[in-house]
């Protein structure tokens, strides 16, 4: 029996960040999506292959680079960062 179980783990908050969506100021979180694939209840492979940061008023999540996800600890920091991620993206 095989499986797999995908989590979000919260790894810290970011204050008072504007927003792109809603316009508020508020905090941001921090997470890291953790996936593990288990064998007969036994986890076997774990990876983490996703960051974001997520709104706290809207719930409006934006990726960010598992790299600087813990360097991250001012609001301009945080903006910076998902406006790189995007840019890459393109």
């Amino acid at each position: 029996m095989f499986f797999i179980r995908t989590h979000n783990k919260s790894c810290g908050v970011v204050a008072n960040v504007k927003c792109s969506k809603c316009g508020n100021v508020t905090s941001f979180v921090k997470f890291r999506r953790k996936t593990t694939g288990y064998f007969l209840f036994i986890p076997f492979v774990s990876a983490t292959k996703f960051a974001f940061v997520q709104c706290q008023e809207c719930g409006a999540a934006y990726d960010v680079s598992k790299k600087s996800l813990k360097n991250m600890e001012t609001a301009q920091q945080l903006v910076d960062e998902v406006n790189d991620f995007y840019r890459k993206k393109k």
